[in-house]
Parts: C-alpha cells; sequence; structure tokens
C-alpha cells in the first residue's frame, strides 16, 4: 500500500500501526499539503455490509465532534474495495506504549490523563455519540502532553463480528463494561467503566482481570470484584483509589452519572490526594428484601398458666383439664409449625420467581412484547426520536440483563424514526453562507471540493440531499474553478512559420512569440526549436515559443 494515493489526494507513505479493525498509514494530503493518518478496514470487515452502512454513518456523525482532546475525523472513502478514514495525524505516543513503558505512573499524572479523557467524553455525550471501546490503545499522548482520544464512531459500528477476530477480542474485552460483556444496553456510563480499568491500569501497571481466554475475562467483569489498587500499588493515595473503585461499579447506577461528575472528583482528588471522596459502595448483590412480620398466633394466659401447675386437691379435675391443655398447646404448636412453614415456601417461591430483562434491544416492538411475555414480563412502551428505524426499541428499564420479579413492567422505548430536517437548495451559495445555513437547521456541513467549468471558485455546485436527521452531516460539494487538464508537448520542428500557430493551439497550448534562429542546414522559414521540451507534461493552455530558422543572418 506504501505509494497508493487515495481519493486523489492521499499518498500513503509509511505505516505507523494497526488494530482490531486495521491497518494505520501515515499519508501526504497533496490537497491541503499536509500529513494525515489514514485508517484501512481490513477486508473481512468490509464483506459485513451491515458492519459498512454503520461504520459510514458513524465515521460521519463523529466527524461532527471538534475538541482538542478528540482526534479529528476529516474524511471518509471507499477505493476499489478499500474502506478508509482520513484523521488527524498526532505525534506522540499511545497510552499504552507509555504504561509499558513506566507504569504504575504518579498519580497527578493518572489524574491529568483521566481529566482530559473526560473532558473528550463529556464533549461526545452531549453530543449523543458514546465511544463503546475506550483502551489505552485508543488513547493518544502529544510530545506537548495533550491527551487525543480516537476513534469515537468506529467503536460503535462494531458489533460481534469484529470481537471474533481471533487475536483482537483479547485487546478490548480487558476493558469491556459488564453490560458489554452480557450484549446488554450500553450508554455513557459503559465509557465511564471502560475508563476506569484504563485508570486502574495506569495507577497499578496491570489490567483489572487476567485469565486465559476472553470469555473468561468478561464473566469476571460480570461477576468478580477488582483487586483493590493500593493493594498492588500502595502509592496509590486514597482520593483516586475511591474514584477508580466507582468507576469500576458493576450496577451502573452506582457509577458517576456523567464524565463532567467525575472531572468534579479528579479535581479535588489532585487538590487533596489522601481525603476519602466514598467510603462505601452499594453492591447490586446487597438486596434489602421486604418480609411479612410473623405475628404472635396465641396468648398465654396468666390463669391458664396457673392451672397447669400441679395441685394436691381435686386431682381428677386437674388431670382432665391438664389433657385439655395439652391438647390445645399441641394444636397451637402444629398451627404455628404449619403457617411458618407456608411463609417460608411462600418466600422461596417468590424469591425465586425473578426473571433476567432479555435482550428485546434492535428488536420491533410487537416481537420485543413477545420476548417479555415469554419471560412473564409487561411491556409498557413509548415513542421517542432516535437514530432508529421507526418501530425498533432502542432503550429498556430496567436494563437488559438486569433481574426483575415476574409480573413486573418493563418500560420500553420504541423509535418514533429520526427527526428529519427539510434542506433548502444550497447550490449557488458559497460555502460559508451553506454551512451558516446547515447549522441554522441544526445540521452540520462537509465540505468537497471539486472541479467544475460552470460554477464559480467558492460556491456550492451541489449538496448530498435535500433532507437529513437533526445533527447529522451534509455533505457540500464546492467548486474549486475548472478542471486543469495536463498535456504532452509535441516536436513543432520542420514546420512553416504560417502554420505554427495553428500547430500551437491544436496541440492544447499558447503561442507566446516567434524567435529567430540561424542554422544554414535548415530550410529557410521553419521551425528548428522550442523553450519546452518535447513530451513535457504541462497544464493545458501553457505558453510556448517557437525558433524560426532564418538561412540569412539578419544584418547589423
Amino acid at each position: 500500500m506504501i505509494g497508493r494515493i487515495l481519493g486523489n489526494r492521499y499518498e500513503l507513505v509509511e505505516k505507523i500501526g494497526e488494530g482490531g479493525m486495521g491497518l494505520v498509514y501515515k499519508a501526504k494530503c497533496h490537497l491541503l499539503n499536509r500529513y494525515v493518518a489514514v485508517k484501512i478496514l481490513k477486508p473481512e470487515l468490509t464483506n459485513d455490509e451491515e458492519f459498512i452502512n454503520r461504520f459510514r454513518k458513524e465515521s460521519l456523525s463523529s466527524a461532527s465532534l471538534s475538541h482538542p482532546n478528540i482526534v479529528n475525523v476529516y474524511d471518509v472513502g471507499v477505493e476499489d474495495g478499500i474502506y478508509y478514514i482520513v484523521m488527524e495525524y498526532v505525534k506522540g505516543k499511545t497510552l499504552k506504549e507509555i504504561i509499558k513503558e513506566r507504569a504504575p505512573l504518579p498519580y497527578q499524572e493518572v489524574i491529568n490523563i483521566s481529566r482530559q479523557i473526560c473532558l473528550a467524553l463529556d464533549h461526545a455525550h452531549s453530543n449523543n455519540i458514546i465511544h463503546r471501546d475506550i483502551k489505552p490503545q485508543n488513547i493518544l499522548i502529544t510530545n506537548d502532553g495533550i491527551v487525543k482520544v480516537a476513534d469515537f464512531g468506529i467503536a460503535r459500528a462494531s458489533n460481534s463480528s469484529t470481537l471474533t477476530n481471533t487475536g483482537n477480542v483479547i485487546g478490548s474485552v480487558y476493558y469491556i463494561s459488564p453490560e458489554q460483556a452480557r450484549g446488554g444496553y450500553t450508554d455513557r456510563k459503559t465509557d465511564i467503566y471502560s475508563l476506569g480499568t484504563v485508570m486502574y491500569e495506569m495507577a497499578t501497571g496491570k489490567v483489572t482481570f487476567v485469565a486465559e481466554s476472553p470469555v473468561v475475562i468478561a464473566l469476571k467483569h460480570i461477576q468478580e470484584e477488582v483487586e483493590k489498587p493500593s493493594n498492588i500499588n500502595p502509592d496509590i493515595p486514597p482520593a483516586l483509589e475511591d474514584i477508580i473503585l466507582k468507576c469500576l461499579q458493576k450496577n451502573p447506577e452506582a457509577r458517576y452519572e456523567s464524565a463532567a461528575a467525575l472531572i468534579k472528583d479528579l479535581d479535588k482528588a489532585s487538590a487533596n490526594p489522601n481525603v476519602r471522596l466514598h467510603e462505601d459502595y452499594d453492591s447490586p448483590n446487597d438486596v434489602t428484601r421486604v418480609m411479612p412480620a410473623i405475628k404472635e398466633p396465641f396468648d398465654f394466659d396468666k390463669d391458664d398458666a396457673e392451672d397447669d401447675i400441679p395441685k394436691q386437691r381435686d386431682k381428677p379435675k386437674k388431670r382432665d383439664k391438664s389433657k385439655t391443655k395439652l391438647w390445645i398447646v399441641a394444636a397451637v404448636l402444629l398451627l404455628t409449625v404449619a403457617v411458618v412453614s407456608g411463609l417460608i415456601a411462600y418466600m422461596s417461591y417468590t424469591r425465586g420467581k425473578e426473571v433476567a430483562v432479555p435482550d428485546i434491544l434492535n428488536k420491533d416492538e410487537k416481537t420485543a412484547e413477545q420476548m417479555l411475555k415469554g419471560k412473564g414480563l409487561l411491556m409498557d412502551a413509548e415513542r421517542a426520536v432516535s437514530d432508529k428505524p421507526e418501530g425498533i426499541v432502542f432503550d429498556t428499564k430496567p436494563a437488559v440483563g438486569m433481574m426483575v420479579k415476574v409480573n413486573s413492567t418493563v418500560k420500553v422505548k420504541v423509535s418514533s424514526g429520526p427527526e428529519t430536517v427539510d434542506i433548502p437548495d444550497l447550490t449557488s451559495m458559497t460555502a460559508e453562507e451553506a454551512t451558516s445555513k446547515l447549522n441554522e437547521l441544526g445540521l452540520n456541513a462537509k465540505i468537497t471540493q471539486i472541479n467544475d467549468n460552470t460554477v464559480s471558485s467558492g460556491k456550492v455546485v451541489r449538496q448530498s440531499a435535500t433532507s437529513a436527521p437533526k445533527g447529522g452531516t451534509v455533505e457540500l460539494f464546492v467548486s474549486k474553478g475548472p478542471e486543469v487538464s495536463i498535456v504532452y508537448v509535441p516536436s513543432f520542428e520542420s514546420i512553416t512559420s504560417d502554420k505554427i500557430k495553428e500547430s500551437v493551439e491544436a496541440a492544447g497550448l499558447k503561442l507566446a512569440g516567434l524567435e529567430y534562429k540561424y542554422d544554414p542546414t535548415k530550410p529557410d522559414n521553419v521551425a528548428v526549436g522550442q523553450n519546452i521540451p518535447k513530451d513535457t507534461p504541462v497544464p493545458q493552455g501553457t505558453p510556448i515559443i517557437i525558433y524560426i530558422n532564418r538561412t540569412v543572418p539578419a544584418t547589423s
């Protein structure tokens, strides 16, 4: 691939990386005269049409992000079956390389790097973009210490087909959240968990869980608690340890509500590292169950109790009365045992009637309802705008995989389709005017420059759509003037002077003038040379000077 030019502008000059999804090259953009990074998808991914559609959509969506801590996405394209994405070229190292070189890192450096990652996540989350693959390999550190998070949008496009690449799943499974491992619903708290695993590795030099297979590691994320970071590195201050453990809570509800909330605690830890921020965590297994109180089924009467005391008088009467009391006590005891046994059986029964919310995400409403009904659950559906097709489930409460009582209700959000915006005709507007108009409509613009012989430079030739989902991106094709054609200079030797102009123009050149030379071996008044050599490639319309022979030297 080295030396290949993609999109008529990106020349691949050097391979600089390889990941689970593809190869990364340093490339020279000849249009803007700068270096960029080009990620080329692996061939096995390009055979999955569903993945490619998601890849295009999510990459264009992530291109709308603009933040100093996010690697900018410039372009997405396909050429001869090669799918590629063009990104900002960052001079520096990946966080994974830095961890390998010198982890555990000093706590202030852990806080600084984590804070910058949070700023990137906060910006993305506010634009409804979840990364879903936060790991040290996707975090770049410039030579100036600036953190750049890469692959926004690409991770969202990934599905199980990308995870089945042998040898690549292991790279992501170390940082996967419990809900991802279960195949459940993911949101911004998924990124916060993954960031917690990255912070853990920076602070200790070790990943949270290790096992021989990716499946076992994923199960550990779901079931096992991490070893306290301070057990591995005693130099970790309490405030930082509290932050890491809060990020790594199994239950998403117990994690930080947002990246912005996490930033606040990082600032507190930076100012007072030895202060405890979170003393206790709520374990998802520590569930308080309400049980009915067992009431006393009978009351002892003092007089009856005294009657049970043996007396010397009236022995026959005492025995009859004693027998009666014994029967009453025995009956009461049997009743008590029956009641308690019934309560125990009832509690065991109700406690066992818990089921996991099935994975109804991305299913149509009718199918989702049938799946819930099959588990003994009810569905409360609410329509809402989303990027999913109309009628598709995109959110559940409680989340997929959570244990709930039989006959309880699961609240489901069903897509009413994306909110679309009608776009007026933007042709003949300047690129700035068209971009401003799109921004007014809540849309983003992507500028692609093309040659056009009829539209003035800087104006819109055509647009990619007349309607688009709100927050989406519309491609504007902007004229950069007429297309410049290259011609190869022919030889004009031996052409007579009266035919020179006609021959020059026929070759796509412009006659700049005639100059005379003396050559007694050639006929008079014919071309004997030119200032641009034969077969030289030049832009169409280039001026050329032709030398004409004059056999009789001009007199001085």
